[in-house]
């Protein structure tokens, strides 16, 4: 068995990984999981932007970001 072949293996367990966006909008926002009740995200509002918009998201209150995308904190995966 080679390192990092286990399926069950959490190899992302502080949910680093870059997502990509959906939709983003208010009825459909972009799901952000969480083991917390807040987050900080950030947000690349254009593919070739040099520089990342951050921002607090709290659970239970949908936020829109300065570009327009719509985000919001789901409950994550256990470890």
């Amino acid at each position: 068995m080679q390192c990092g072949s286990n399926p069950r293996k959490n190899h992302d367990p502080f949910d680093m990984k870059v997502f990509k966006r959906g939709p983003g909008t208010k009825d459909n926002p972009n799901l952000i999981p969480s083991h917390l009740e807040k987050r900080m995200i950030g947000c690349i509002c254009e593919e070739d932007q040099t520089h990342i918009n951050w921002m607090w998201l709290h659970r239970g209150d949908p936020k829109r970001c300065e570009c327009g995308y719509w985000f919001k904190i789901v409950d994550a995966k256990p470890l």
